[in-house]
C-alpha cells in the first residue's frame, strides 16, 4: 500500500513538472543559444555527483498552483523542448500561496518539508528519464537544505544542497536497485506570470 502511495505521488510531481515546464515555453526569439536563455527569464547552475555526475545550467522560475497546493522552483535547460538534459523541481505542498521569506529551509519529504527533485535527459530521449528525488520510500528525514537568500513578490535567489535517489523497479514493481546522487547548486527564479 505505502510503496503503490509513493509511487503515486511521485508520478504526481512529474506530471506537474511537466506541466509547468509546458506552460513556460515562449515562441519569442532571445536571440541566442536556446540553451542559455537571456531576458528576463531566472537561472539555475548545479552538479551532481554520486553514482552519476553532471551539471547543469538554465532557466528558474517559481509559482503557486492551487490546484494542486503546491509551491514550487523548477527549471529546465531549453525553451521549446529541443536539447533539453534535465527538468528540476524543489515544491512544498501548501494550502496558499505564501512565499517563503529569506531562510534555510529543510530538504526532505514534500509533505512535511520541500521536496526535491531531478530528472536527468539524456539525447531528449524522454522515454528515458531517470528520476532522482528526495522522497523515495525507504529514505526519510532531512536530506539537505534550502537556503533561501533574497525573497520578493518577483524573485527569489538561494542555494541547494541535497541527497537525491533514483529506484530502480523490477518487472514485479519492486525496487531492486537505489541509485544515489548529491546535488550542489544555486538559482535566481523569476514569478511565472499568467
Amino acid at each position: 500500500m505505502q510503496k503503490k502511495y509513493f509511487k503515486h505521488v511521485r508520478v504526481l510531481f512529474l506530471c506537474f513538472t511537466l506541466v509547468l515546464l509546458a506552460s513556460c515555453s515562449s515562441d519569442d526569439d532571445n536571440g541566442g543559444d536556446d540553451k542559455l536563455p537571456t531576458g528576463d527569464l531566472g537561472t539555475i547552475e548545479f552538479t551532481y555527483t554520486g553514482d552519476e555526475e553532471g551539471e547543469g545550467k538554465g532557466m528558474a522560475d517559481f509559482s503557486y498552483v492551487p490546484e494542486a497546493n503546491i509551491w514550487s522552483i523548477d527549471g529546465h535547460d531549453a525553451l521549446d523542448g529541443e536539447n533539453q538534459t534535465f527538468s528540476f523541481s524543489i515544491a512544498k505542498r501548501q494550502d496558499d500561496d505564501t512565499r517563503p521569506e529569506t531562510g534555510t529551509y529543510t530538504l526532505g519529504w514534500i509533505n512535511d518539508d520541500f521536496g526535491a527533485s531531478i530528472e536527468i535527459i539524456e539525447d531528449n530521449n524522454f522515454d528515458n528519464i531517470r528520476d532522482y528525488s528526495t522522497y523515495p520510500e525507504d529514505q526519510g528525514g532531512e536530506l539537505g537544505t534550502l537556503e533561501i537568500t533574497y525573497s520578493s513578490d518577483s524573485k527569489i535567489e538561494g542555494e541547494f544542497e541535497f541527497k537525491a535517489y533514483h529506484e530502480i523497479l523490477n518487472e514485479d514493481d519492486f525496487v531492486e536497485e537505489v541509485k544515489e546522487i548529491e546535488i550542489k547548486g544555486k538559482f535566481s527564479a523569476h514569478e511565472i506570470i499568467n
